[in-house]
């Protein structure tokens, strides 16, 4: 059996019993009443600096079709003497910056406005020529890149895309420590990667290094009826955008700065490795969406900021600790700083958090059951009420022991500046077999009561937020 192979049998029976101790902790303590449907929400990252490659004497490379790169601009022109432009073909002739300015189409926002209106704009971007660069148009120029064995590539992503195949891993076979990724916001449909389970980026037991600025990646198109709600089970049995394994001797690092994912069973996991996730929306998930774990090795680390998760089926991070280990730094560590948007609001009048997927057929019953549970009137300190007369529960971030972990001592740090709060939920013996403690963090009632936007608001969506795309790459003020 190959590495890939034997990674997917053991990940696959993790996230099974993490699926089935989120439930069986909700049927017992009201941690969850998860919510079958999410709002449906068309926030997309905004371009701010586009870039394009330049390898001297490659003019082949060096040269990009804007009608691919910026699909929804017309009337293109630049200023400065990095790049030169004929019709709508745009030649990076040396590295440094120049400006492009287009003619595009913007979201109407008037009063009046129809939904999904839009109106006529003119945008300037920066151009930001990198030298050594790839310009790819295709995902087998792509694919080809990446898996140059040997090298580190360098990628410029200058059309939407459309993953098939194989995932691309980074392992002692192909030699590659390192992968730099700009999207330009373009979309990369990567259904025919993770649509069997697979990954779309892995690095395997290795010291490398994977960057994404600017990437948009969609793992599934959501099937949803117009101005309804998206049921988020629909992405079941999908893959993970990204992932890192690491060990003892290696500590892989993966990181995203201003890149959105959306619509698969999870989006990132980690290892013994680190996550650095810096202006990122992760939306869509039928489980949690960034997972980390301790395994006998070093604990991971989540260093996140001015980032928003939303609508998942379990929550948005998850920790977790199976084996005993020895000291602090075997824990996980997940350090919060700007603004952390979790919209995961969980409606106690339509419960579920155990994903219908789940092999061992338990699903239905114990979604019902804790239905029923949570439906009791000792758990209403822990609801607050929507403006539209609904209860809800926020689930933010959980933290589980299991396994022969006797306690998960990972840490979160940076919950003050965003108004979290740390719940302990002691575990009845009949929950023993799949954890030892647990704990919630995410807002409480009260933080909720008087908001009227963003995550701490039971009803409020990405979209609600007129501000995020500026704030995520500027931070909130």
């Amino acid at each position: 059996m190959s590495k890939t192979k034997k990674i997917i049998a053991i990940t696959v029976p993790i996230a099974v019993i993490v699926i089935v101790l989120v439930a069986v902790l909700v049927y017992f303590f009201a941690c969850g009443g998860g919510p079958a449907m999410a709002a449906p929400d068309n926030f997309k990252l905004e371009l701010y600096n586009y870039r394009v490659g330049y390898i001297e004497g490659d003019s082949a490379n060096n040269t990009v079709d804007l009608t691919k790169a910026i699909p929804n601009g017309s009337d293109f022109t630049v200023t400065g003497d990095a790049v030169t432009l004929e019709g709508t073909n745009l030649t990076a002739v040396k590295a440094g910056t120049a400006s492009l300015t287009y003619n595009t189409q913007v979201p109407d926002t008037s009063e009046d406005a129809a939904e999904d209106a839009t109106v006529a704009a003119s945008k300037t971007v920066t151009v930001t020529v990198l030298e050594g660069y790839t310009n790819v148009d295709t995902w087998e120029e792509f694919y080809s890149a990446a898996t140059n064995s040997g090298a580190e590539p360098k990628i410029v992503v200058q059309a939407e895309l459309e993953a098939t195949g194989s995932s691309i891993i980074l392992n002692d076979a192909n030699g590659i420590t390192d992968l730099t990724v700009y999207g330009n916001t373009l979309e990369i449909y990567a259904q025919g990667v993770i649509g069997g389970g697979s990954t779309l980026f892995q690095i395997d037991y290795v010291q490398a290094e994977m960057t994404f600025e600017d990437v948009y990646i969609v793992g599934e198109y959501a099937q949803e009826a117009e101005g309804e709600a998206i049921d988020l089970t629909q992405f079941e049995g999908n893959g993970c955008f990204f992932v890192a394994y690491g060990s003892d001797d290696v500590f892989p690092v993966i990181n995203l700065n201003h890149c959105m994912t959306e619509n698969s069973q999870k989006h990132a996991y980690i290892r013994s490795a680190e996550m650095n996730v810096s202006g990122t929306v992760m939306k869509n998930g039928a489980d949690a969406l960034i997972g980390a774990e301790t395994w006998n090795a070093k604990g991971s680390v989540i260093n996140i900021e001015n980032s928003a998760l939303a609508n998942s089926v379990v929550c948005g991070i998850i920790l977790c600790g199976w084996t005993e280990v020895t000291g602090p730094e075997d824990y996980c560590t997940v350090n919060i700083s700007g603004f952390l948007d979790i919209f995961n609001w969980k409606n106690r009048e339509n419960t579920r958090l155990m994903p219908g997927n789940d092999p061992s057929g338990l699903a239905g019953p114990v979604n019902n059951i804790v239905g029923t549970e949570v439906g009791k009137s000792k758990y209403d300190e822990n609801f607050v009420t929507g403006n539209d007369g609904n209860e809800y529960l926020h689930i933010g971030i959980i933290k589980l022991a299991t396994g022969s972990l006797s306690a998960n001592k990972s840490t979160v740090n940076g919950m003050e500046g965003i108004d979290y709060s740390e719940k302990a939920f002691p575990l009845p013996s009949a929950a023993s077999a799949f954890a030892k403690t647990c704990l919630l963090y995410g807002y409480t009632p009260d933080k909720a009561e008087n908001s009227s936007n963003y995550a701490d608001n039971p009803v409020a969506t990405l979209g609600n937020n007129e501000n995020l795309n500026y704030e995520l790459v500027n931070g909130r003020q």
